[in-house]
């Protein structure tokens, strides 16, 4: 209830004190609380930079004081919501504590516009009349007379506490800077025109309120383009705009600085954390992914990042994105780097290493067959070190994506993909974390983290340690080799009979497959492996399958390898008219095929001799003897990895002329070290002779059971079929 007249005259002569002198023109409280007490009294002459002469600068500042008031509380509904004063303002003697907080009436503004028309800068101190009022509440002193009914006391409390005398001048809780001057504007902007970042930011309304992030964050290269002024008035006008901020919170930044070069940040300096144009990071999914920072809008809670970074869709694009990250909470210091988001100069070897990311993603921009190493990959198909090819135009072909369309783009917001140039650190740092690549080992297209991604480096010795005559290997080099470096061939018909197709038979384990992984890392080109079962039997699925395996082939460059070909291969007859029907496909389709094309059979006895004229060069592997087992088990044991424990390698070569008299085909001979390794591992012993001889043991009571069984060995059941010949006759 809104007291009467009377109530309110007899409030105040029950409560008003004798009257004393008061100064007319009070001193200031110009910095609100944070800053003002780190700092002590400053004098307001200051010295022109670099000279040491003591000058007044040319400024002319002018000091307003904004009080607000909810005055929808009951207490001060008959408040203004916002008055301007001349003066900091505060409560007098005699005041309640209803009373608005004020300056003296004498210092009251008016006419805003007519008040600022001589300055330079207007500095504006704003004040919360309820802040404030709670903040002196303590010193009120009430009085309540014994005939007063406790209802009306009740509904009118606040006017029966008052004030004994004049009380301290209320601190501002908020401060702004607003540039009246065109001349300071333009002298600031030419002081911050080294770093168009930075002159941008300076245009920006919000750097020019408290604690001024701006000047925080440019302070000393401020410094420093002022001395390079060549006009002294601009510099004058730059420095002594500079000298008032750090009048005020001068204390405040050293001191956040101190905090920061520690690593570390609190709720009080939050506000100063983050700073345009600079680079952030946070983490999605177990990636850091950077951003630049475009604005900040801080708030008590929270500080909202609108940023940016850059996508890839066949064409780099600059892509906005909202971060939000919380203020820390009233604990005290915590690591910077403990942030959701955080600026990324707090990291240096994390930037390092998104540097060498995006280095990455941009190098694989075109086509790009790579390394993945990732630790753990996240799909079902496992294997030691599988091979991508990144192509972003062949994928798009392959799913009739849609083409992106850049009409509404600013060019400043792309980068052309065959743009020579690499960027610069900002797009690098935040190119995508991921890239989409083709796996050689599962014919699948999938997301690759690009940290993981590596440069192949070829294996030129795996060809060399084939074991296979000499004279067929350095044929196979021969043909590779030229046919790699010579695109075309003298076939009259164009586009026919220019590729390279080589047929390699024998019996399993002779070395056919390791031939063609050995050619591919010649030849330093993609091996695409190719299996019957991953085509099925229908003729037409057949054909569409290894166009679209042939035409990847030539597009990448591969070494195709179809392993196991038998059924491609097989003689055709009269009664079998779908198999007859699949080696004509497969027979056309080879006609138009220019890469590397290698089969591989062990049934080369049911061959088709149509196939006799597509293949350059037939290479027989014959079964190995003691002599060729022994070259393998050699470099099988040579390859052994360091294990955790110690092992004799001398003793294991040592039983080398042992391990030979086995017959054991090469791929049984690499299954068995690797047996023997994790059997050694399992029993927590040194790898030794030992292990071998239980697995060989095993594995050949597996195979004298298949010869009881059949009668007769792998070889002889083999030529009794029409398979292969026996080795030996």
């Amino acid at each position: 209830m809104v007291l009467s007249q009377q109530m309110e005259e007899l409030a105040n002569e029950i409560s008003q004190p004798p009257k004393r002198a008061r100064s007319a023109t009070p001193e200031p409280l110009d910095a609100p609380p944070a800053a003002r007490r780190r700092r002590g009294a400053k004098g307001q002459q200051q010295r022109h930079h670099g000279t040491g002469t003591a000058v007044q600068h040319p400024l002319k500042f002018a000091d307003l004081h904004r009080v607000v008031c909810n005055s929808e509380h009951g207490d001060h509904s008959h408040h203004e919501a916002s008055a301007l004063y001349a003066d900091a303002p505060q409560l007098f003697a005699g005041d309640n504590r209803a009373s608005a907080l004020r300056a003296a009436d004498r210092f009251k503004i008016h006419d805003e516009e007519h008040f600022l028309e001589d300055a330079d800068v207007a500095i504006y101190h704003t004040y919360a009349c309820h802040k404030y009022q709670s903040a002196v509440r303590d010193q009120f002193e009430g009085f309540i007379p014994p005939e007063l009914d406790r209802r009306v006391f009740r509904e009118n409390r606040a006017y029966f506490f008052s004030l004994r005398h004049d009380i301290e001048k209320a601190r501002p809780d908020d401060m702004y800077i607003r540039v009246l001057s065109n001349e300071v504007h333009l002298a600031v902007s030419s002081a911050a025109s080294f770093d168009p970042n930075l002159a941008k930011e300076w245009d920006q309304e919000r750097n020019l309120r408290y604690p001024f992030p701006f000047f925080f964050h440019h302070r000393q290269r401020l410094r420093a383009a002022i001395e390079d002024m060549q006009d002294l008035r601009s510099g004058n006008l730059v420095y002594g705009l500079l000298s008032k901020v750090e009048h005020f919170c001068e204390a405040e930044y050293q001191e956040a600085d101190s905090l920061f070069a520690a690593g570390l940040v609190n709720r009080e300096h939050f506000n100063k954390l983050f700073t345009d144009g600079e680079m952030i990071v946070t983490h999605q999914h177990g990636q850091p992914l950077a951003y630049r920072l475009d604005d900040a809008v801080v708030s008590r809670e929270a500080t909202v990042l609108r940023c940016s970074s850059w996508t890839f869709d066949g064409v780099f694009k600059r892509k906005p994105k909202t971060l939000v990250v919380r203020t820390p909470g009233s604990e005290g210091s915590i690591p910077i780097t403990s942030l959701e988001v955080f600026p990324l100069r707090f990291n240096e070897k994390l930037k390092a290493e998104l540097v060498v990311r995006g280095r990455t993603f941009w190098n694989c921009r075109h086509r790009a067959h790579i390394l993945y190493l990732a630790p753990r990959p996240p799909f079902e198909a496992q294997t030691s070190r599988p091979r991508y090819m990144i192509d972003y135009e062949t994928y798009q072909a392959l799913h009739d994506t849609p083409e992106h369309d850049d009409a509404d783009t600013a060019p400043a917001d792309i980068i052309p993909v065959d743009s020579t140039e690499e960027p610069d650190e900002g797009v690098l740092l935040s190119l995508p974390a991921q890239i989409r690549g083709f796996g050689f080992h599962d014919k699948k297209w999938r997301m690759l983290d690009v940290k993981y991604v590596e440069a192949i480096k070829f294996n030129k010795q795996a060809f060399k340690r084939l074991h296979l005559d000499s004279d067929k290997k350095d044929l196979i080099q021969a043909l590779v080799t030229v046919h790699t470096s010579v695109s075309k061939t003298a076939d009259v018909i164009e586009g026919k009979g220019n590729g390279l197709i080589i047929l390699l038979h024998g019996g399993p384990g002779t070395g056919k497959t390791l031939t063609a992984e050995a050619v591919a890392e010649l030849a330093e080109k993609p091996l695409y492996r190719v299996t019957c079962g991953d085509m099925g039997v229908d003729a037409e699925r057949v054909e569409n399958y290894l166009e679209d395996v042939l035409r990847i082939g030539t597009v990448w460059q591969c070494v195709v390898l179809l392993d196991e070909a038998d059924v491609f291969l097989e003689e055709r007859t009269h009664q079998d008219i779908k198999r007859n029907a699949l080696v004509s496909v497969f027979l056309r389709v080879l006609e138009y095929y220019e890469g590397i094309l290698i089969l591989t059979t062990n049934r080369i006895g049911t061959f088709d001799e149509a196939f006799k004229s597509r293949i350059q060069l037939p290479v027989h592997y014959p079964d190995l003897d003691e002599t060729g087992r022994r070259i393998i088990w050699r470099s099988a044991l040579n390859d052994i990895p360091p294990a955790p424990r110690d092992f004799d390698l001398q003793n294991l070569l040592d039983h080398i002329d042992k391990l030979a008299t086995y017959r054991l085909n090469g791929r049984q001979i690499r299954s068995i070290v690797n047996s023997a390794m994790k059997y050694a591992h399992f029993k927590e012993e040194p790898l030794s002779y030992r292990h071998f001889e239980v697995v060989i043991r095993t594995v050949m009571e597996f195979d004298r059971y298949t010869v009881e069984t059949r009668g007769q060995t792998d070889s002889e059941w083999a030529e009794a079929e029409g398979l292969r010949k026996r080795p030996g006759l």
